[in-house]
């Protein structure tokens, strides 16, 4: 086989048959709605989504009226964002009809956060399946974006993973340490939710000082905690004088590093000892 024929059946194996205007139909489709589902993202993030380095899309996705180049601060550091112009968010809420308003910037103080928890959902997912599947199989939605249709917040995750329009895995980002028994209560019926609907649920923390302390505090919920109810004629929560409500939630907890932008280590939440490989997300075999 040629250079020239290794070339075309290169293009073909990423982006399928067709001319080059049909391929680039395309690719702007599925930039489009990665960023609709996730409400903004990077250059870095989305040639990662395409499994590409190339960088001439974002200036041709620019000029064509797709997409808007906005500063933003990640991070308390300075960076370049992607977010879609009203063309751009009219065709995202032809291919998924419950998209909301349009986000037009990151929220600062949330932006690391939110950063975060699209790579590590992006990492996880090649991990275990492979990007080339994922875009088939998965479609990824960001909590800015759900609230769109999913309004409660007390059930709502950070990312959620969705399979044939079926919620699969989410992924909550843990920063700052639940300090209150009601957070650390309200957090835990989360998870409780989670699992009782068949999601399955990853924890991801900066610091494995932090992710052993949760997991220490969901070992220790399989004895009980005090239950809180909210109160319509008060509008307030309290605690329950009932008996103490069992968790029995199993989550896979994995340790990031912010600036290699990689999973260091992962575990279950019932043996923090117990590593998990962060190739693949299996267990290791002893």
């Amino acid at each position: 086989m040629n250079k020239k024929a290794k070339t075309i059946a290169a293009v073909e194996a990423r982006w399928g048959a067709g001319t080059p205007e049909e391929r680039w139909a395309e690719k702007v489709t599925t930039v489009v709605s990665f960023i609709a589902r996730l409400g903004w993202a990077t250059v870095e993030l989305v040639n990662f989504y395409l499994d590409q380095s190339k960088r001439d899309w974002p200036t041709k996705m620019v000029t064509q009226g797709w997409l808007i180049s906005k500063k933003a601060i990640i991070n308390d550091k300075p960076a370049t964002i992607l977010v879609l112009t009203y063309k751009a968010h009219q065709l995202a809420k032809n291919l998924h009809p419950f998209i909301g308003r349009r986000i037009e910037k990151e929220v600062s103080r949330q932006s690391g956060h939110d950063f975060i928890a699209t790579w590590v959902t992006l990492k996880a997912l090649k991990a275990r399946y492979g990007l080339n599947k994922v875009k088939e199989r998965y479609t990824i939605w960001a909590d800015r974006v759900m609230r769109g249709f999913f309004d409660n917040e007390f059930a709502r995750p950070d990312i959620s993973i969705y399979e044939q329009d079926i919620p699969k895995i989410n992924i909550e980002v843990e920063r700052t340490r639940k300090r209150t028994d009601f957070e650390k209560y309200q957090f835990l019926k989360k998870l409780k939710n989670y699992s009782e609907k068949g999601i399955k649920t990853i924890v991801v923390f900066e610091s494995r000082e932090k992710a052993v302390r949760f997991a220490k505090e969901i070992q220790d919920a399989v004895m009980g905690v005090t239950p809180w109810i909210y109160s319509n004629a008060w509008s307030k929560w309290t605690l329950s004088k009932e008996d103490s409500e069992i968790f029995n939630v199993r989550v896979l907890i994995l340790i990031w590093d912010y600036d290699k932008k990689s999973i260091t280590e992962a575990f279950m939440s019932e043996d923090e000892d117990h590593l998990i490989d962060v190739n693949t997300l299996t267990p290791y075999r002893s």
